[in-house]
């Protein structure tokens, strides 16, 4: 190469070295790239040169040749099932010796050698990789391990001190027993918990082949998505299995593109990253712009279009983040509008959820199931309720206990005490009857003739409220914090009111908790945080942490108005929806976990209030409302989309809805976005 070439070479090189700058980058090295002494050399040079130039690269590593020569000279025999070696207990002793061991110390050695700076970790420093025994359709691996969490803070700390952390891939359990991780998968989740640029991985062939055999059928580019019809065809198979698996999982939470490249050709990793030309397998998110943009289109054709979505695609969750279709990474302080309480798929939750649904999906009310009582005790042991019914929704649940308060006034006093009186900005759902419940006049158009016997009262108005208690009148139904109606609060001297006024005339109060129970406001439900226990609770949303699900809790007043026929569910109850409640209700129900809301809930007020365009902040506990000056609510949730948090509005104001259990890191990072937004 003449001096012209190596300084088009460089030229071409710039633009890359620019976009990798202090980016980190996660390398799976394995396969002949470590076994051939003259690519080691390369690698490690590659590895060199990527870090005298400010990328931050972490070096993962497994070490099969050498795991193998090992074990045949201790005569020891290894077996591999779905591209996993099976490890029994004095293998993976062989494994951490091998690995953390001989592996690890030379390649550290030889990059120090080149002039680079390294650290050799393994999985078992610092709790870096937190396993479970890998468990997969009965298939037993040996002591073969499933990560649960990565603990990044040994190689956050190892790249900010200037070194290249070089991982080997064993970990070990709480109870010390050692476990072989498959590397691929471990480079993974490194990279997905370190939100790397890129995840390489170093392989035998030259990428995903249609032809295993033949070089000249490499799939050049591969989005997520077809992942499963690839494995369907039987493209990928065998060994590839977990190197796909882990770059689809890598790309799903947040890692821009990961990329199956030969690690037999000479300086691949730089061929890769500081060339246009590119090698091996690209692995990444549907990007929606030209030919993709159908799903907008589909969405407009096939759906009815109640909804005036944003233009978000959301694929991935875990926690209080999730991923957009490109690869975004948002900050979730919506919850669903309140449903996920434990956030995106909470593993407890998961479990609980998917182990139901394994055993008995759904049976008919006619019949008992576990699930459903174990539910029905725990709520009512908790809030001092006599019994519990579980439908599907808050609207539902609404409309049972409407049905309920009528039923008891009309057993005690007969026909024409049927009035129930509700609050201006209230919200109680989207059926018939709890439309007309709802105190907002907008909802009250075009679905005539709207259900009789409902009457609004001003919130806060005692006075307004003892005039419409009328001899007619059978329940007052309210939100102790109105969620679709501002995130207001009620005042605490008007709820005594309502409870002194309805307790003379034999009027039930009936609690709207859809959106401000289970734990939302920092106790399990609102009235207690008011001190007062309604005749009527209504429960809904964060109950079942993200499936369909409705409670009513009855007083012992009310606890027997409804009898056989009075009132039914199909899917009511179902034992998978139970199973997911039991476990909100198990995390949720302890008074550690609601003291951590109140902390994390004036936190939120802390941050939020005295912003330039916060009026004021309301609501309580983790149900927080900013009412604005100078700005539109939905002006500041655009903002907060740009800059990767989701918020929600109520009205006119702002509504942010957390996941009870967010990370309080997380939480603050999502503070700083939306207090930044709110001094523009």
């Amino acid at each position: 190469m003449d001096n012209a070439q190596k300084a088009k070479v460089l030229v071409d090189a710039l633009p890359y070295i620019k976009k990798y700058y202090d980016k980190t980058i996660v390398i799976k090295y394995g396969g002949n790239a470590m076994t051939s002494e003259h690519l080691k050399e390369a690698v490690m040079r590659d590895v060199v040169l990527l870090q005298s130039v400010g990328v931050k690269v972490v070096l993962v590593h497994g070490g099969g040749p050498e795991i193998n020569e090992t074990l045949d000279k201790m005569n020891m025999r290894s077996a591999f099932v779905n591209g996993l070696r099976y490890t029994d207990k004095d293998t993976a002793e062989v494994v951490r010796m091998v690995l953390a061991g001989k592996v690890n110390k030379s390649l550290v050695s030889r990059i120090n050698s080149l002039d680079g700076s390294a650290i050799g970790l393994c999985g078992i420093d610092g709790n870096m990789l937190e396993v479970s025994k890998k468990t997969e359709d009965g298939v037993d691996y040996g002591y073969v391990g499933e990560i649960q969490k990565v603990n990044a803070k040994a190689i956050v700390n190892c790249l900010s001190d200037g070194y290249i952390p070089v991982i080997a891939t064993i970990a070990a359990d709480r109870e010390g027993n050692v476990y072989n991780i498959n590397a691929d998968t471990a480079a993974a989740h490194i990279a997905a918990e370190l939100k790397a640029e890129n995840l390489i991985m170093l392989t035998d062939i030259a990428g995903l082949l249609k032809d295993k055999d033949d070089p000249a059928t490499l799939i050049p580019k591969v989005y997520v998505s077809d992942v499963p019809y690839l494995k369907k065809q039987g493209i990928i198979s065998g060994g590839m299995i977990p190197k796909i698996d882990g770059c689809v999982e890598a790309v799903r939470r947040g890692v821009r593109q990961a990329t199956v490249i030969d690690g037999r050709i000479e300086h691949s990793i730089l061929i890769e990253m500081l060339s246009n030309e590119g090698i091996g397998t690209l692995f990444t998110q549907e990007e929606f712009t030209g030919g993709h943009m159908s799903i907008f289109q589909d969405d407009k054709d096939y759906i009815i279009g109640t909804y005036k979505r944003f233009p978000l695609v959301l694929v991935k969750g875990n926690g209080a983040e999730v991923y957009d279709d490109k690869g975004g990474r948002y900050i979730d302080l919506t919850s669903g509008i309140g449903v996920n309480s434990l956030g995106f798929c909470d593993s407890g939750w998961v479990s609980a959820v998917s182990g139901q649904a394994a055993v008995l999906q759904h049976t008919s009310n006619l019949y008992y199931t576990l699930p459903q009582i174990e539910a029905a005790k725990t709520l009512t042991a908790a809030t001092g309720y006599k019994k519990a019914f579980f439908c599907n929704s808050g609207a539902e649940a609404n409309e049972c206990a409407i049905k309920i308060a009528r039923k008891y006034s009309f057993d005690k006093y007969g026909r024409g005490r049927h009035k129930i009186i509700t609050l201006t900005d209230s919200f109680h759902g989207r059926t018939m009857t709890t439309l007309t419940a709802t105190g907002q006049e907008v909802f009250h158009n075009f679905f005539f003739p709207f259900a009789e016997g409902f009457e609004y009262c001003p919130a806060g108005d005692a006075a307004a409220l003892e005039k419409a208690l009328t001899d007619d009148t059978c329940a007052v139904m309210l939100e102790f914090v109105q969620g679709e109606g501002g995130v207001k609060e009620l005042d605490r001297a008007f709820v005594d009111a309502v409870f002194e006024l309805c307790g003379k005339k034999d009027v039930l109060v009936i609690a709207d908790e859809v959106q401000s129970g289970v734990g939302r406001t920092g106790r399990l439900l609102t009235s207690q945080v008011f001190g007062v226990k309604p005749d009527i609770t209504t429960l809904a949303k964060g109950l079942g942490g993200g499936l369909p699900v409705g409670a009513v809790l009855v007083s012992e007043k009310t606890a027997d108005v409804l009898g056989y026929s009075h009132h039914g569910t199909t899917f009511g109850g179902n034992p998978v929806v139970m199973a997911g409640v039991n476990a909100v209700l198990e995390k949720v129900n302890d008074d550690a976990f609601l003291a951590a809301v109140r902390e994390k809930g004036d936190y939120m007020r802390e941050r939020l209030c005295g912003r330039r365009h916060v009026e004021e902040v309301t609501g309580i506990g983790m149900m927080v409302g900013l009412k604005l000056k100078d700005a539109t609510a939905a002006e500041v949730v655009a903002k907060g989309i740009e800059k990767g948090v989701l918020m929600l509005t109520a009205k006119d104001r702002v509504r942010l809805l957390p996941p009870l259990n967010i990370d309080m890191k997380l939480l603050a990072e999502a503070m700083d976005v939306a207090a930044a937004i709110l001094d523009e």
